[in-house]
């Protein structure tokens, strides 16, 4: 076992040495976790146009510390989710927009029996916004106040992908402070 030794007028230059060298792994340990959270979340959030997804971000705190964080308006609300609640005008009609884009039409059917498998990827298309106010409005209308009944009946279940994923986070975190904690011990030896 290696022996190091600290001559006593050499005490407090080693130990001031130590404990800043020390912080600032801790501090690049807890940064590179933060990295590989926010790439881990990235890789898990919803996607419906992106938003929410690039959303995700480090921080640094003012203690020098890494945060990750969503900027996302929504964010919140995918995580947590919502209780029941009443849907504005202006929220009826970013649902039913969201409705006519995300719901598809089926513009050539395939399979045996004309379609009994089911649209393919290249014969369903997002809804136009004349099919969606024309002859597909009830369509579109229907699904609409379903979405909407259910927000103000059930609220909306959350994803909890921070919440259902911090032992993972923290078991990072750890590796990767103890990693770079190693680094520099093996670098100048142990106090």
């Amino acid at each position: 076992m290696p022996v190091v030794t600290i001559r006593p007028g050499q005490l407090g230059a080693v130990i001031k040495r130590d404990a800043k060298v020390y912080r600032m792994s801790i501090e690049q340990g807890v940064r590179l976790a933060a990295q590989r959270v926010v790439s881990y979340l990235k890789s898990i959030s919803p996607v419906y146009d992106g938003a929410f997804r690039a959303a995700w971000t480090v921080l640094k705190d003012s203690s020098g510390m890494a945060q990750v964080s969503n900027s996302a308006p929504h964010a919140g609300v995918i995580e947590a989710g919502a209780r029941p609640h009443a849907v504005s005008a202006e929220g009826r009609e970013a649902i039913r927009e969201w409705v006519r884009k995300v719901v598809t039409r089926v513009s050539s059917l395939t399979g045996p029996g004309r379609g009994k498998q089911g649209p393919s990827r290249k014969s369903s298309r997002a809804l136009t916004r004349a099919e969606a106010e024309g002859p597909l409005a009830w369509w579109v209308d229907e699904i609409t106040e379903a979405i909407i009944r259910k927000l103000r009946e059930k609220g909306q279940k959350g994803h909890w992908l921070v919440r259902d994923n911090l032992d993972k986070f923290v078991r990072w975190t750890g590796d990767s402070i103890n990693e770079r904690i190693a680094k520099y011990v093996t670098k100048v030896g142990a106090p």
